[in-house]
């Protein structure tokens, strides 16, 4: 259409808008990214454009011609093309520098979402099949516009519920309602995408992030108290509105409040920080009243603006606003603590506690098994070899059979003792303190060495710092760990194991690498299960206890345990708590 400039014109939520796209030539200044008051397109003249669609004023300084009705009614031109504009409007276009005017709405879901705006500095007149196409094109792009952004919100909401489900599962690990909170409130806080959350509960106040003090977040929740009705109050301009009164700072611009139980006090605080919001105005966006004289008459009326020179406003004490996504996380989160609320904590709790006591039974059970059983199995062997010994000349038959049920009870006898020993990992008191690792690796393995048979075996180790750990358990993690890497590697032409720590922030993460036959990609959900051997591992001597043993331990001194893995080889990664 070859305006001299074109127009992308969104309205805001506060009713003011702006140019968010624009093409311009020389002939007229652009104003990209510069705001409008709402005032500038009041709300009845917003209803008229999501009626009437297209709207076109060829020449603002054409004389008007009036239209008489043979009946002398009054005459709706709201659907029509031609039509005069508001007096107002017309030197609003004048005073922009302007001489005609093509608007088309941008409809979205039914709404007013923007327009597209287009002036020329000439009088320009458009046919009606340029217009129809205009509007075409400008129905196309808002349908497009409309499919990505509710892509985008379905990926959005799937997003949150998966975010929900894990934050469920963590707040049902808790036995009351304020734990769950405390707990996950890292989480809770970002949901909003908050910089702080205060959570405040059976008379206790927990913060996470920044958040005012103590003594003011207990001001603000009484002035919820006080003038707030309804569970969930949000404001972007909190310090603005209430900061003098209520003794805040920047990290209170904008909050989210919600009551979770009010008779108990039980209240949710996100907050946000002050935001530095600079807005350009497409010229000053305070009009002026002029007194004019009509008819005899003086009568008062809005004067449209004769500057468009950019006005630079600072706004103070607003935080970043709370979008429709920061509500709908907090109706996730509302539902969330709904549901898993205190009054069904009795019945989880009470889950708990007997799931708690049987795995209690269950791990006495192993332990008296692993070690009453030791002593008949002993008897066993050395009557066993003792038949061997009295045996005359026995044949090549016999030996075989009798050595393999010496074979046998040697392998149930370490089985019970790996047993034994991962009941003691969950049950045996732990002392933690700063520990020097270096010379128990070295004695593992040289151990290892003899263990397996693997004297040629290529050890490096490097860097050793120190970590916190129980000692007895410390030993156990890499007692289990080398001697896997030393074994699976063992058959390798030059087995090799690289061993080294490094310090991360307020972790220290050791590696231990091999070369060995690796672990294959599918058997990684059941690495640290108990009894589980790889399909590949089956030709090597072992009962699948030692991995679940050093989950097992790493999880009771504050670790974690993980591995990566390829054909060529294995590194098991232990993370310890720094000292």
């Amino acid at each position: 259409m070859n305006y001299d400039r074109m127009m992308v014109y969104k309205f805001m939520m506060d009713g003011s808008g702006k140019v968010v796209a624009e093409k311009t030539n020389d002939n007229l200044e652009s104003y990209l990214g510069l705001h409008y008051p709402e005032s500038d397109i009041p709300i009845q003249a917003r209803e008229l454009y999501l009626k009437k669609r297209k709207r076109i004023f060829s020449n603002v300084y054409s004389e008007p011609v009036p239209l008489l009705s043979k009946n002398l009614e009054s005459i709706d031109l709201t659907y029509s093309t031609s039509r005069g504009m508001s007096p107002i409007h017309g030197q609003y276009i004048k005073n922009s520098g302007a001489s005609s005017s093509f608007s088309i709405s941008i409809i979205i879901d039914d709404y007013l979402w923007g327009l597209v705006t287009c002036q020329n500095s000439q009088p320009k007149h458009i046919d009606l099949e340029d217009r129809v196409q205009a509007g075409i094109f400008t129905a196309l792009a808002s349908n497009a516009y409309s499919s990505f952004k509710s892509k985008n919100e379905l990926n959005y909401r799937l997003k949150l519920n998966e975010k929900s489900a894990h934050l469920k599962t963590e707040f049902l690990k808790y036995n009351s309602l304020f734990d769950s909170l405390t707990e996950n409130k890292a989480e809770i806080r970002d949901f909003l995408e908050a910089d702080g959350l205060a959570v405040i509960a059976e008379e206790k106040i927990v913060t996470e992030g920044s958040t005012p003090d103590v003594a003011t977040i207990e001001k603000i929740t009484q002035w919820a108290h006080q003038y707030t009705e309804d569970s969930i109050y949000l404001s972007r301009s909190f310090l603005k509105d209430h900061g003098k009164e209520l003794g805040l700072d920047e990290r209170a611009a904008g909050v989210v409040i919600y009551f979770v139980e009010r008779s108990k006090n039980n209240v949710l605080i996100w907050f946000r920080k002050e935001f530095d919001e600079h807005i350009d105005w497409a010229g000053n966006p305070k009009k002026k009243i002029e007194v004019i004289y009509r008819d005899g008459e003086e009568k008062k009326m809005v004067s449209p603006r004769t500057s468009f020179k950019i006005f630079t406003e600072d706004i103070k004490g607003n935080s970043k606003r709370w979008n429709s996504r920061n509500v709908a996380a907090l109706q996730v989160v509302r539902d969330l603590i709904l549901e898993t609320s205190h009054k069904n904590y009795n019945t989880i709790k009470r889950l708990n506690d007997e799931l708690k006591k049987v795995n209690e039974e269950l791990d006495s059970f192993s332990y008296t098994i692993s070690h009453d059983l030791g002593t008949p199995l002993t008897v066993m062997k050395l009557n066993a070899q003792m038949l061997l010994k009295t045996l005359t000349d026995p044949s090549e038959k016999t030996r075989n059979k009798i050595n393999s049920i010496i074979e046998e009870i040697d392998s149930m006898a370490e089985m019970m003792h790996d047993v034994l020993q991962l009941s003691r990992a969950k049950h045996s008191e732990i002392q933690l303190e700063s520990l020097e690792t270096y010379q128990t690796i070295e004695k593992i393995i040289e151990n290892a060495k003899i263990t397996f048979g693997t004297p040629a075996s290529e050890v490096v180790i490097k860097e050793c710092p120190e970590v916190l750990a129980d000692k007895t358990m410390l030993h156990q993690a890499f007692l289990n760990i080398i001697n896997n890497a030393i074994k699976y590697s063992s058959q390798q032409e030059s087995p090799k194991i690289v061993i080294e720590g490094i310090e991360d922030g307020d972790m220290v993460i050791y590696r231990i690498s091999d070369n060995g036959i690796g672990i294959p990609k599918e058997n990684k959900h059941k690495m640290f299960k108990i009894f589980n051997r790889m399909d590949n591992a089956k030709k090597f001597k072992g009962n699948g206890v030692g991995l679940s043993i050093v989950h097992r331990i790493m999880r009771r001194i504050g670790g974690s345990v993980d591995y990566e893995s390829s054909p060529n080889g294995t590194s098991f990664i232990l993370t310890f708590k720094k000292p």
